[in-house]
C-alpha cells in the first residue's frame, strides 16, 4: 500500500500514516512506533489541518481549536491501551473525518491530512505499563476494550493432536504481514451490527444500530409456509433477538446454524488464539446472541421434547422490496416452523449442532448452567430432527429461492450427532452412541467428499468429515479429507486458482467458500495432519489474500486495511433509501468486519464495489 513515514520530534519515534479517502471524507490510521531503547510513558501528536474529526476516535483523545484561516489545530494524545510504548512496540490509532476538498476515493497521503509543517510528535520517557516489545497492539475500532497483540486464530501447523499452540509474535511477520488480531476483532463488530432485537444501549458498540424486530413471533406463527391454512390461530411467541441474515433483515435458520457452529468450533479449536487476541468475551457474546434465539425457536412440550422448531422469521420477498433501516421497518414478519408432519431435519439437525458446539464452548469457559441448558435443548432438537426426517425446503417451499436445502439432511444429521457426542462427553456423559450414529450416517448416506466443492451453510459433510477424522482416526475418512484438501492446494476438478492465488469455485460469495476451506484446512492441520505445512499455507494464503495481499492490493474485509469496500450491499449500513441507492457514494456507516462476496469469476479483478452488486458485494453471517 502507498504510505509515507513521518519522523517526529524524537528521532526514535516514527509515524506511519495510511487509510483511505472518499468524496468529502477519510479514514486515517496512524501507527506510532517506538524504535528507541527507552520506554515511553505517553505520546502526543500536534498538527494543523482542514479536516474535521467526526465520531469517536479509537485509541486516542484529542483537543481541537478553530484557526483564523478556517483550519483546525489538533493535539492527539494516546489513551488507555495506546498511551505507553515499550521499546520496539507499535500502536495503531485512528479516526474518521470530513474534508470538503477530498474529491475522490484513494489512498490517504500525508499531504491529504497534514496541511502545514512542522508535524510535532511529543513523547515522555519513563516507566510505563508493561507492553511486550514483540507483541504490538492494534486499535479497537469503536469503544476501546483491550490492547490486542498481533496474533492469529490459526495454528502453527505442527500437525500434532489437540488444540493448536499459538505464538502471538509469529503472525506479525508471516505471509502478507496481516494483523489477524485486528481482523478478528473487527469481525465481531460485524456480528454486532447484524443483531436483531432489543439491543443493550450500555454495551452496544455500534452507534448506528438500535432496537428492531421487537414484534417477532407476534405476527403469526405458521406450521410450514405462510399460508392461511398453516396459520396457528392465537399462537404468539417471543422470537426477538438473533441475527439479520445478510444485507437484509430476514432471520434464516440454516445459515445461522452453520455460522454459530463455526464460531463455536473456532473458539474451541483455537482458544489460545482468541485469548491472545483478547477476543474470548466477544466470541462468547456473539455465540450467545445466536443461541439465546435458537432456544426460543426450539419450542418444547410438557415432557421436554421438541414440539416444533421455528426455521425462519420474516418475509424475504416483502423485505427485499424495501431499502430502509431495520429500526424503521414496519412490515409483518411471519414465523415459519417445521413440525413432525412438515419436517426439517436439515435445519433442526444443524441447529442442534450449533447448540451442542456452543454448550462445549460455554462449559470450557466456566458457564456450566448455560452449557447444560444448551445441551438439553440440543438433545431434544436432534431427536426431533432424526425421528421426523425430511427437507425443510420441501415443508417451507418459499425458502427454495433463498436457502434451499440442496444437500439434503443427512449431512446435518451426521454433523449434529458428532457434535452431540462431544457435548455429552464434555458434560460428563457417554457420547459414544452419538459418535457411532454420526459415523454410520457419514459412511452410509454421505460416503465421501466432492473435491471441487467445500463446506458451507448447506453442506455440512466436509465439517463432519474433519470432525470424524479427529474423533475416530479413520484412515478412510482422513484419506477423503486429504484428497479434497490436496485438490484445493493444487487446483482442478472444479477449483480454479487465480493469478493472485485465490481458490475460486463459485461467483456467489467466492471468498466465503475460500475462507470456509481455509478454516477447515487449519483445523485439520492443527489436529490431524499437515503434510509439509501445506494445509496451513493454504489457510494463511487465503486469509492474506482476503485481507489485502492480492493483485488489487485491496482488503475485502470492511474497515480493515487498505482500500476496503465502501459500498457493501447492506440496507442498514448504507444509511439511504431507494432514492439514494445508486448515488455512487460510500455507505453512511462503516460496517466494520463485514466480508463481501468477492470476485465473481476466477479473475482477481472481477469485483465491483457497488451497492447494487449483491453478487460480489453483499455481506452475510456465513461470509
Amino acid at each position: 500500500m502507498a504510505t509515507s513515514v513521518l519522523t517526529g520530534g524524537d528521532s526514535a519515534l516514527k509515524l506511519l500514516l495510511d487509510g483511505s479517502t472518499w468524496t468529502g471524507g477519510l479514514t486515517a490510521n496512524l501507527t506510532i512506533t517506538n524504535s528507541g531503547t527507552a520506554p515511553l510513558a505517553d505520546w502526543s501528536l500536534s498538527f494543523e489541518s482542514d479536516v474535521q474529526i467526526t465520531g469517536a476516535p479509537w485509541g486516542l483523545s484529542f483537543t481541537v481549536s478553530k484557526l483564523a484561516n478556517g483550519h483546525y489545530a489538533y493535539t492527539l494524545t494516546g489513551r488507555d491501551w495506546a498511551a505507553a510504548l515499550a521499546p520496539g512496540a507499535s500502536v495503531t490509532v485512528g479516526f474518521n473525518a470530513t474534508q470538503a476538498s477530498t474529491a475522490s476515493t484513494g489512498t490517504l497521503q500525508p499531504s491529504t491530512l497534514f496541511v502545514t509543517s512542522p508535524l510535532a510528535l511529543v513523547v515522555q520517557s519513563g516507566p510505563s505499563h508493561p507492553v511486550s516489545p514483540t507483541a504490538p497492539v492494534v486499535a479497537p475500532v469503536v469503544a476501546p476494550v483491550v490492547a490486542l497483540p498481533v496474533a492469529g486464530p490459526g495454528s502453527s501447523g505442527s500437525g500434532s493432536a489437540g488444540s493448536a499452540e499459538v505464538n502471538p509474535t509469529s503472525f506479525a511477520v508471516k505471509g502478507g504481514g496481516q494483523n489477524y488480531a485486528e481482523a478478528l476483532q473487527k469481525s465481531f463488530l460485524f456480528y454486532e451490527a447484524q443483531r436483531s432485537g432489543n439491543l443493550d444501549e450500555a454495551t452496544n458498540r455500534i452507534d448506528w444500530r438500535g432496537d428492531s424486530g421487537l414484534n417477532d413471533g407476534a405476527d403469526g406463527v405458521y406450521f410450514g409456509d405462510n399460508t392461511t391454512a398453516n396459520l396457528q390461530a392465537g399462537l404468539k411467541l417471543d422470537l426477538t433477538g438473533g441475527y439479520h441474515d445478510a444485507g437484509d433483515y430476514g432471520k434464516f435458520g440454516l445459515p445461522l446454524a452453520s455460522s454459530l457452529t463455526n464460531l463455536a468450533w473456532g473458539g474451541l479449536q483455537f482458544s489460545k488464539g482468541y485469548a491472545a487476541a483478547a477476543q474470548t468475551d466477544e466470541l462468547l457474546a456473539a455465540v450467545k446472541w445466536g443461541t439465546d434465539y435458537l432456544l426460543k425457536c426450539n419450542v418444547l412440550d410438557a415432557s421436554g421434547k421438541t414440539a416444533f422448531f421455528v426455521a425462519q422469521v420474516g418475509d424475504p420477498n416483502a423485505d427485499h422490496a424495501l431499502w430502509q433501516s431495520a429500526e424503521s421497518e414496519t412490515i409483518l414478519r411471519p414465523a415459519l416452523a417445521v413440525t413432525a408432519a412438515k419436517p426439517g431435519s436439515d435445519v433442526a439437525g444443524g441447529s442442534a449442532a450449533a447448540l451442542a458446539s456452543a454448550s462445549i464452548l460455554f462449559r470450557q469457559n466456566g458457564d456450566n448452567v448455560y452449557a447444560d441448558q444448551l445441551l438439553k435443548s440440543s438433545i431434544a432438537l436432534y431427536d426431533f430432527a432424526d425421528r421426523n426426517r425430511g427437507k425443510y425446503s420441501d415443508s417451507i417451499p418459499s425458502i427454495q429461492n433463498f436457502y434451499n436445502s440442496y444437500s439434503g439432511y443427512y449431512d446435518e444429521l451426521a454433523n449434529g450427532a458428532v457434535w452431540l457426542s462431544k457435548a455429552v462427553s464434555a458434560g460428563g456423559g457417554d457420547g459414544s452412541s452419538y459418535l457411532a450414529k454420526a459415523l454410520n450416517l457419514y459412511n452410509t448416506n454421505i460416503g465421501g467428499l466432492n473435491k471441487g466443492w467445500t463446506g458451507n451453510w448447506d453442506d455440512a459433510s466436509y465439517a463432519t468429515a474433519v470432525l470424524l477424522a479427529q474423533q475416530t482416526g479413520s484412515s478412510a475418512i482422513k484419506q477423503q479429507v486429504e484428497g479434497w484438501l490436496n485438490n484445493w492446494v493444487s487446483g482442478g476438478n472444479g477449483v480454479s486458482i487465480t493469478s493472485g492465488g485465490l481458490r475460486w469455485i463459485s461467483q456467489w460469495g467466492s471468498l466465503r467458500y475460500a475462507a470456509n476451506t481455509a478454516f477447515l484446512a487449519d483445523v485439520y492441520a492443527a489436529s490431524v495432519n499437515d503434510p509439509n505445512g501445506t494445509y496451513t499455507a493454504l489457510a494463511q494464503g487465503t486469509l492474506d489474500y482476503i485481507l489485502g495481499a492480492n493483485p488489487r492490493n485491496s482488503s475485502y474485509l470492511v474497515g480493515y486495511g487498505n482500500n476496503f469496500p465502501q459500498q457493501p450491499h447492506s440496507r442498514e449500513a448504507s444509511g439511504v433509501g431507494w432514492d439514494g441507492f445508486n448515488n455512487g457514494l460510500p455507505n453512511a456507516h462503516i460496517n466494520f468486519g463485514a466480508l463481501v462476496g468477492g470476485p465473481v469469476k476466477a479473475d482477481d479483478t472481477a469485483y465491483t464495489d457497488l451497492r447494487s452488486d449483491y453478487v460480489s458485494n453483499e455481506v452475510a453471517l456465513d461470509y
